[in-house]
């Protein structure tokens, strides 16, 4: 365009991980006809400061690094729950449930070698998840895992319960005429205790969370930016949950996607179905949404 002086491409995005060819070319460079100027999240003067720090309590450290200072830095570890410490997250024991707070139940369903069945009981108290028991078994069926949860005596408290987990479980398949939500929803309404019907709701999204998303909320939860964690287990009763979110790792390539080999992978994925559900439904945004609009 001859009435422009100088040729100048500008580019605006979010910093992506530094292995990024852009990161090469703009910043891993000593050419001086490139210049990257870093748009903060916090110079925006449009943004009241309020929000700016709901988002550093929903992100981890380097997740604010990244998407708040605009660093290009990199989050990525060989575990994907790279936010979790044993010493502040499964300090949970003898858990008693709380009757005037719901008792939530996720699940990820899966029947298949290496694939067991999971689910996770917990309960969220004032901004904290307590994840109480699991239910890791395999070559079981959806109706299997609901009398062994009965047989704990868990659904025998005088609390709603809310049926949480992963969206696919609507779908019919060739192993029932019903859905795996469908059979969980009559076996609950078919189930009486001291108290008379089980007083139960479904609370399960229309579609899955996003993989990248879901695993960014959860890493936020087990300890944001200010050190603080929000959600908490007891290792002795949950120790596939433990496991899974100590080694859970995504698959070799190029896609975002989990390795699902592992028996505890499946444990931590109900798990965040969980949390991402509650923190939506409570108006808690997630940090990764947030920092994309």
């Amino acid at each position: 365009m001859p009435h422009i002086k100088e040729n100048f491409i500008l580019c605006a995005t979010n910093p992506d991980s530094p292995a990024h060819a852009a990161y090469e070319y703009f910043i891993d460079t000593d050419d001086e006809n490139r210049k990257v100027y870093y748009s903060r999240t916090d110079q925006n003067p449009f943004l009241p400061a309020t929000y700016i720090e709901r988002l550093k309590a929903r992100m981890t450290k380097m997740e604010v690094r990244r998407y708040i200072f605009g660093e290009w830095v990199e989050i990525k570890s060989e575990s994907i729950y790279y936010a979790y410490d044993k010493h502040k997250s499964a300090i949970l024991k003898n858990y008693r449930i709380d009757e005037k707070y719901p008792l939530c139940w996720t699940w990820d369903f899966n029947i298949g070698e290496n694939k067991p069945m999971s689910c996770l009981l917990y309960q969220y108290i004032n901004g904290s998840f307590y994840f109480f028991k699991e239910f890791v078994v395999h070559s079981a069926r959806t109706l299997d895992i609901c009398e062994e949860v009965n047989s704990t005596g868990f659904l025998d408290y005088n609390v709603v319960i809310k049926i949480q987990g992963d969206a696919t479980g609507r779908r019919r398949d060739t192993r029932s005429i019903h859905s795996d939500y469908e059979i969980i929803s009559k076996y609950l309404s078919n189930l009486e205790n001291k108290y008379g019907s089980v007083k139960f709701i479904m609370d399960v999204g229309v579609s899955n969370p996003p993989v990248r998303e879901r695993h960014s909320i959860v890493n936020g939860q087990l300890e944001n930016s200010f050190g603080q964690t929000f959600i908490y287990l007891d290792p002795k009763e949950c120790p596939n949950l433990d496991k899974g979110l100590r080694l859970t790792k995504l698959k070799k390539g190029g896609s975002y996607i989990e390795d699902d080999s592992d028996p505890w992978q499946h444990v931590t994925t109900s798990l965040g179905y969980g949390v991402v559900r509650t923190l939506k439904e409570t108006n808690i945004e997630s940090s990764f949404i947030k920092t994309k609009l």
